[in-house]
């Protein structure tokens, strides 16, 4: 622990100028509302607001360049080998160098904001911001991008031709994920779609973190050693995450019918199909809509139909039509409602309408 606190320290001090940069910064915001001749009530809010973003600002700003200068540096100019010839263990300098910046971007965003929030009378309101706004949790969210620019000044300051596998493999994940949650987006389930995202960046996040003691532990003064063993542990990780997204994804899009609730029907006039949809059990704001057989008990999905579509039977009840699209012209979609037929399917009809 006292190693931990020495490295942390020494950090620290190395960036205090930092410290002393975001004081200053933090008096214009008191100045704001002089030069806009603002007083009162409305000069509090000016405060607050300024005060508020330069505070943001400041956290993820140091956050970033800090963390890009932290250990990598150290590595690429071989000067960590001084805490290495110490007794000290790369655990323990590793997290003390992170904390140390993490503690640097605190105190920045927090002395950005103290004189605007002494001025005010011991208080940061921010009645111009979105209801349940508040400070801390920005700046929390800033400190996570430490170890995501640490992580990423290792492949930069190698020059190493491993770069260009780092770039193939997170662009051929960004097109998995675009792929995997196209239906999502598709089927409007934009809260299921946000907590399958937020999932996928906690794993990658992780995956940085983990990557970048990797880089520390075996690359110690030799920067293409740390870019070696950073590679594979980000390429591992993010796999893992895009597979555990698409799995996740196909789990809130495998609903059945036997999951929805809060139901609505439409039957057709001949025959033993209907329409039913609803929100899926446990898959967020997910709705799928299905035409269901009563008598066999089987269903087809349907896409793009929800309890707002429009949908109309044949008079023969075994052709289901509804209007398709986001936006005028919307397109006239056929669906065959007989699973025995061989060319049963979606038919487009080429007929377009200019309203629902």
């Amino acid at each position: 622990m006292r190693g931990f606190v020495v490295v942390a320290r020494r950090e620290i001090v190395e960036n205090r100028m930092a410290l002393v940069a975001a004081f200053i910064a933090g008096m214009g915001p008191i100045a704001v509302p002089f030069v806009r001749n603002l007083h009162g009530t409305d000069a509090t809010e000016v405060r607050s607001l300024c005060a508020f973003f330069a505070a943001v600002i400041l956290a993820a700003g140091f956050s970033i360049v800090l963390g890009f200068q932290t250990l990598s540096q150290g590595i690429s100019n071989r000067q960590i080998g001084f805490l290495f010839a110490r007794p000290l263990s790369s655990p323990v300098i590793w997290a003390g160098k992170l904390t140390g910046v993490a503690s640097v971007a605190l105190a920045a965003s927090m002395l950005a904001a103290l004189p605007a929030f002494l001025v005010n009378g011991g208080s940061l309101p921010l009645p111009l911001l979105p209801s349940g706004w508040s400070l801390l949790p920005f700046i929390a969210a800033s400190l996570l991008l430490i170890p995501l620019s640490y992580a990423s000044s290792i492949p930069l300051r190698s020059r190493s031709p491993l770069i260009g596998a780092d770039f193939l493999v997170f662009g051929l994940a960004a097109l998995a994920v675009a792929l995997a949650g196209g239906p999502l987006v598709r089927a409007h389930a934009t809260v299921a779609l946000r907590w399958g995202w937020i999932g996928l960046a906690v794993i990658v996040w992780l995956g940085f973190l983990a990557a970048g003691y990797g880089a520390v532990a075996k690359g110690r003064t030799d920067i293409r050693a740390a870019h070696r063993a950073l590679s594979p542990v980000l390429w591992l990780v993010t796999a893992f995450g895009v597979l555990g997204f698409a799995a996740y994804t196909r789990y809130v899009l495998s609903a059945g019918p036997e999951d929805l609730t809060d139901r609505w029907f439409e039957a057709t006039p001949k025959g033993s199909w209907l329409i039913t949809g609803g929100r899926a059990r446990h898959r967020f704001d997910y709705q799928p809509a299905f035409a269901y057989d009563e008598n066999r008990r089987v269903f087809r999905r349907l896409p793009e139909v929800s309890v707002d579509t429009r949908v109309a039977f044949s008079h023969d009840g075994k052709t289901l039509l509804w209007l398709e699209g986001a936006q005028p012209p919307y397109e006239l979609v056929a669906l065959t409602l007989d699973f025995q037929t061989p060319t049963s399917g979606l038919r487009r009809t080429r007929i377009f309408s200019s309203s629902r």
